[in-house]
């Protein structure tokens, strides 16, 4: 439903999605048009591109990294900006839908438990006040804290674990429990290691449950994932712990390779690509084993899927040795 002149929002699998049914529940309050899309996918965002001069979209990560990298001719030149969340947006895929389209994309962090925590503002990202990681100004209606491992509040600037103060949405299961597990003083544990700048604009890091200890260094695989997107030879990539006798357990990067390494043999694709994250991270978060993927594994909410991905780099992923 689309009136003369008001653009309609898009919201992609709103069911499934809960910044998505947010959008569709708010343009319903306001009155405003609305075009719901079962799933995304190039095709069908070429063709509402055409027929609507869109002016905001909301996207996931996956969703943006399509976009940035399709073969696809799409006029997004109406687009004033796009909002990105449910998972952290890559610096090198945002960048190049950037100079792609030459929109900025607004970046959210917030949770199902404690709602929205942050928000990148146009104003904040045109005035370039956000970097790496940055996913904008913590919100007034936030009630928020920064923990090192022994739960003492950290100075600004310095990373740790971000607590929250659920206000009202909380989940409760069929039996009429809470599902939401809050410490003593009523503050619930996100997982999430930020930090916080001196303007208030929040930073994430990494997440506790996807962090990975390599003989007792922590390493987060979006660090190293971010690392090997800089590289000409990435186009997607995703890391996963397989376990290790010597060190526990070892990074696995499983790799979507850029048409223009496919000349290459594998060996050598994996053995330039080392030589190149060696300069960019510690070496103990450098990949140690190595699998090729056609695509990232995504949930139905478009989310990375790293449970899929530690199951295939299982089966399928080989050292350098190996691969020689």
């Amino acid at each position: 439903m689309a009136g003369p002149g008001k653009p309609p929002a898009l919201s992609f699998s709103p069911f499934g999605q809960a910044a998505s049914f947010g959008r569709l529940v708010f343009r319903l309050y306001v009155g405003r048009p609305m075009v719901m899309v079962r799933k995304f996918d190039i095709a069908t965002i070429t063709l509402l591109a055409e027929q609507y001069r869109l002016d905001t979209l909301q996207l996931s990560p996956a969703m943006v990294h399509m976009l940035a990298y399709t073969d696809n001719r799409i006029d997004l030149s109406s687009l004033k900006y796009v909002n990105s969340g449910t998972a952290p947006l890559s610096l090198v895929t945002r960048e190049a839908f950037e100079n792609r389209y030459g929109v900025p994309v607004l970046q959210a962090y917030g949770s199902t438990e404690g709602g929205v925590t942050s928000l990148e503002l146009y104003d904040d990202v045109t005035a370039g006040l956000r970097g790496p990681g940055s996913v904008g100004r913590i919100t007034p209606e936030s009630e928020w804290r920064v923990v090192d491992s022994a739960g003492r509040d950290v100075p600004v600037g310095e990373e740790g674990e971000l607590l929250g103060r659920p206000d009202q949405t909380v989940l409760i299961t069929e039996d009429g429990a809470s599902t939401l597990q809050l410490d003593e003083e009523g503050w619930y544990h996100t997982g999430d290691i930020v930090r916080v700048d001196e303007h208030g604009i929040l930073y994430l890091t990494g997440r506790l449950k996807e962090m990975l200890i390599v003989g007792g260094f922590n390493v987060f695989p979006v660090e190293v994932e971010e690392a090997l997107l800089e590289s000409s030879l990435v186009r997607e990539a995703v890391v996963v712990p397989v376990p290790d006798e010597r060190l526990g357990e070892i990074p696995a990067a499983g790799v979507v390779w850029d048409p223009s390494a496919t000349d290459l043999r594998e060996s050598e694709r994996v053995g330039q690509l080392v030589l190149q994250m060696r300069k960019r991270v510690a070496a103990y978060k450098v990949p140690r084993r190595w699998f090729t993927i056609d695509e990232v594994p995504l949930t139905p909410n478009g989310k990375v899927d790293r449970r899929e991905a530690a199951r295939t780099a299982a089966v399928e992923s080989r050292t350098m040795d190996e691969l020689a």
